[in-house]
């Protein structure tokens, strides 16, 4: 979903549309309404036009600076929601309007000292660099491609909660004021929903397009994971410097794909006969951090060698005698955990 599906949703729902905006513009529209409100209002008693209102954010500031105000916006749920902000406001302040921007016309000339136009939107372009938008027909980057890292969430509940949405919109408005975040999309329909999750759910797929490549399936503890990458970024550019890292996987269980693709345009051979030296150079950095080499796919036959990282002696013992127990003649999944 672009910037422009939010804001035609922040429309809509006229009641989320300030936390809406916060996160539209990367928490710095307050800053901007407050520059808007200066330059349009140097002394009081300015007679101001603000067309496209909105919920009155600047109308309010315009109106603290002394201003007079005609609030105009087409949509009477945006006006209602300028009242009941403006509710206490002077006497005479604000008069609210609702009426296009085309019929400004109906102002005689000389009405008003400064005229405000509230109407701006940024769209942001796709990114070509990423897999998935070069390989997977009909995808798009939701946030331009701007980003180094993207943190898909779906919350949901139970049971029905009608302020779930705005808490929400207004988590990712302060997190991003905070400078947690940069930027952010917010999925307005199932329609959008489904485009964002597969946009995650096709990285396998593009990855396999994309070339000849290798997969380890790890887990850290979710807190170690930036340094875990960093770390394993640096490892990759000693071994396979020109190799490209391609990290994802669950945030919330610290469950991580950290694949490796071959050059582009590579044919992958170099780096899948440095592949053994590479893997275990990535195990042995999930060993230290405490972490598991086999975090959702199991171990099967590919990492019964590395299995030592994560299982102690006693451990491995007890899974031979289990295994020699129910299938002493070793015709069960043969090489498969456990030799």
């Amino acid at each position: 979903m672009s910037s422009l599906a939010l804001m035609r949703f922040l429309e809509s729902a006229p009641e989320r549309y300030d936390a809406g905006m916060r996160i539209l513009t990367l928490g710095r529209v307050s800053r901007l309404h407050d520059a808007v409100a200066r330059a349009a209002a140097p002394t009081p008693g300015a007679r101001v036009l603000e067309i496209g209102c909105g919920t009155g954010a600047v109308t309010e500031r315009l109106v603290a600076r002394g201003a007079v105000v005609t609030a105009l916006d087409e949509s009477p749920e945006m006006i209602e929601q300028g009242r009941r902000r403006l509710a206490e406001a002077p006497s005479g302040a604000v008069t609210w309007v609702e009426r296009t921007a085309s019929e400004i016309d109906a102002f005689p000339e000389g009405t008003f000292d400064a005229v405000v136009v509230s109407l701006a939107l940024s769209e942001m372009s796709a990114s070509e660099r990423k897999f998935v938008l070069r390989h997977v027909a009909g995808m798009r980057d939701p946030l331009g491609g701007a980003h180094a890292w993207y943190v898909l969430a779906e919350i949901g509940l139970p049971q029905a909660d009608s302020d779930l949405g705005a808490r929400f919109e207004s988590a990712l408005a302060a997190a991003i004021e905070r400078r947690d975040a940069a930027d952010c999309v917010i999925a307005a329909s199932d329609a959008q929903r489904d485009a964002l999750w597969r946009l995650r759910e096709t990285i396998p797929e593009a990855q396999r397009r994309e070339g000849p490549g290798l997969k380890h399936d790890i887990s850290v503890e979710p807190a170690k994971l930036p340094q875990f990458i960093e770390e394993g970024r640096v490892l990759l550019e000693r071994l396979a410097p020109d190799a490209r890292l391609v990290a994802y996987g669950h945030l919330g269980d610290g469950n991580l794909h950290f694949n490796v693709s071959a050059p582009a345009g590579d044919d992958g051979r170099a780096l899948l006969a440095a592949g053994d030296s590479i893997r275990r150079a990535i195990h042995d950095r999930v060993a230290a951090h405490g972490g598991s080499i086999s975090a959702e796919h199991g171990i099967g036959r590919a990492k019964t060698r590395w299995l030592t990282l994560n299982r102690s002696p006693e451990e491995l013992a007890a899974f031979a005698a289990l295994k020699r127990a129910l299938d002493p003649s070793g015709i069960l999944n043969p090489g498969v955990l456990v030799v």
